[in-house]
């Protein structure tokens, strides 16, 4: 397999799709989109690449033949951050907002929001990933790349653990010292109160 289009057709077969059936889950405007990637007649921008690369669970290196792997590395689902910080960049130039703005609402710096943007190692935390999602009125799902609708939803997805099933279902230690079930509620109830202070506090500041 020389061409991406080739490639494109090989990963195609592989996940025994036809070409109707990946327009539709890609939003394509129709099957003859694919057939033209595929016989080299249009070649994908970045993104559609990244694209597909998410779609067929494989690399952007492979399908342009800088590599012959077409496994993702360390086993499990492994996101795309070149569509990652496309989707984060489009974002946040379309609502208008500044790397300064989207920094202060995740409670990190600039920099960072500046280098998510443009030359990301690796998917922000769960917590910053979510609150950009929220900024751009999209999942994290998809912001991350982990599907192609703004609304969907995807089992990879980095998810944030509940607390109070934290605290529940995990053998805790406190200095080396299992917490009983009583300690356990001892500190939700903690928690909780504090929580609702914190809310009360945002909401007086909003004001």
């Amino acid at each position: 397999m020389k061409t991406v289009g080739q490639r494109l057709k090989w990963l195609r077969q592989q996940k025994k799709k036809t070409q109707q059936e990946v327009a539709k889950d890609m939003h394509f405007k129709n099957a003859n989109t694919v057939s033209r990637y595929e016989n080299d007649e249009r070649r994908p921008d970045p993104e559609t690449l990244a694209r597909f690369a998410v779609y067929y669970e494989t690399t952007t290196d492979f399908i342009t033949g800088i590599t012959d792997d077409f496994k993702v590395e360390n086993q499990g689902f492994q996101p795309d951050l070149k569509l990652f910080s496309f989707r984060l960049k489009q974002g946040l130039e379309t609502k208008e907002i500044s790397e300064e703005t989207a920094a202060e609402a995740c409670g990190v710096k600039p920099e960072y929001i500046h280098k998510l943007m443009y030359n990301p190692d690796k998917l922000p935390g769960v917590s910053t990933l979510y609150k950009l999602a929220d900024l751009l009125d999209v999942t994290p799902d998809y912001l991350g790349g982990f599907v192609d609708d703004p609304q969907g939803r995807s089992p990879h997805t980095p998810k944030p653990k509940e607390l109070t099933e934290f605290l529940n279902n995990e053998n805790v230690m406190f200095h080396g010292v299992p917490l009983t079930d009583e300690d356990k509620q001892k500190i939700e109830n903690v928690l909780i109160g504090l929580f609702w202070e914190s809310k009360q506090m945002n909401k007086r500041k909003k004001k």
